[in-house]
């Protein structure tokens, strides 16, 4: 099996979970052009019978131990299907040249009543998705 990131079972009221990592722009990034982050997610055994969300805040580095605000554009989107599907979520990018380093922060928030089965959100791949020059 491929590698997968997975919130675990989240069968109670209402779970939140967290990623993060970081991710440089390529050297081959036209600067200051489109960037977004596309997540394949979905629920793995059964859905929550409530909601279930993945959402992505992403910050620019400065490199000087600081932090800006949150760059994503895209609102929580649903994942509560057991069918896996792409979101994209938009990164807003001013001043991003080749190399920036991006702290990519992802939450999935899901609400249940804890029945039997299993809800286990769970995401198949991350891509950074952006403009690249040639």
């Amino acid at each position: 099996s491929p590698p997968t990131i997975s919130s675990g079972d989240v069968k109670v009221s209402s779970t939140t979970r967290y990623a993060r990592f970081q991710v440089p722009l390529p050297e081959c990034y036209d600067s200051g052009e489109t960037v977004s982050i596309s997540i394949s997610a979905g629920m793995v055994t059964t859905i929550a019978d409530t909601s279930c969300t993945v959402d992505v805040e992403c910050y620019k580095l400065d490199k000087d131990a600081g932090i800006g605000g949150d760059l994503c554009a895209t609102a929580a989107q649903t994942i509560n299907s057991l069918v896996f599907g792409d979101k994209v979520f938009s990164i807003t990018p001013s001043g991003f040249v080749a190399g920036d380093v991006l702290d990519v922060r992802i939450t999935i928030t899901c609400v249940d009543a804890a029945t039997g089965t299993a809800v286990k959100p769970t995401i198949g791949a991350i891509d950074l998705l952006c403009d690249i020059k040639g």
